[in-house]
């Protein structure tokens, strides 16, 4: 709300969503119904880093639940509440926001760009929103539809820190790169700024 308040422009109606809540979910699809019939882009970017998880002993079940729940049910529970408006557009783009450390090969390979990181909570939930990701594309192929998981980078913002090597800007230039892809653009891909990321 305050960013949109920031952008002054009245085209901007922010939209409060708990996406843990299904009352919360269906409250904001029916006031984004009140002025539009067709949802033309979703970018799936709620999630949490839960305290704790470099620890990874000492992250609790209470923790790695909630992580999941917000990470990878809540962009579950987006998708199948927008299912009518997404439809509706010519060619909708769906963005799951996902991040290196949900891949297999740069985090459990010796020689892995993130070998070292040792986390629960974070990663488990990205490396499940990239196999919802990819499961989605099946349920779209043959349709008009995209959707994709995206890796931004690592940013600065309140989760990222502010040592990270990227702006939010850089990240969500990223991002918005693929809520415009073409017709013939990829579909159940982990990507990123450079292209395809490995699973």
């Amino acid at each position: 709300i305050e960013a949109s308040a920031g952008i002054g422009s009245d085209s901007v109606i922010p939209v409060e969503i708990d996406v843990t809540s299904d009352a919360s979910v269906a409250a904001a699809i029916e006031s984004m119904g009140a002025f539009s019939q067709r949802l033309d882009i979703l970018i799936n970017n709620a999630g949490i880093y839960p305290e704790g998880d470099e620890r990874t002993t000492e992250l609790t079940p209470a923790a790695l639940s909630r992580t999941l729940e917000t990470n990878v049910v809540g962009v579950h529970r987006m998708i199948q509440a927008c299912l009518p408006l997404l439809k509706a557009a010519p060619a909708a783009r769906i963005v799951n926001v996902s991040s290196g450390l949900g891949s297999f090969e740069y985090c459990a390979e010796p020689d892995g760009g993130f070998a070292g990181y040792v986390g629960t909570g974070y990663g488990t939930s990205k490396a499940a929103l990239n196999m919802l990701t990819a499961t989605w594309a099946k349920v779209f192929a043959g349709t008009p539809v995209r959707v994709n998981a995206v890796s931004p980078g690592w940013c600065r913002t309140d989760m990222g820190g502010s040592g990270a090597p990227r702006s939010a800007a850089q990240g969500a230039a990223t991002l918005l790169k693929y809520a415009f892809l073409t017709d013939d653009g990829p579909n159940g891909r982990f990507l990123g700024g450079d292209g395809v990321i490995p699973w």
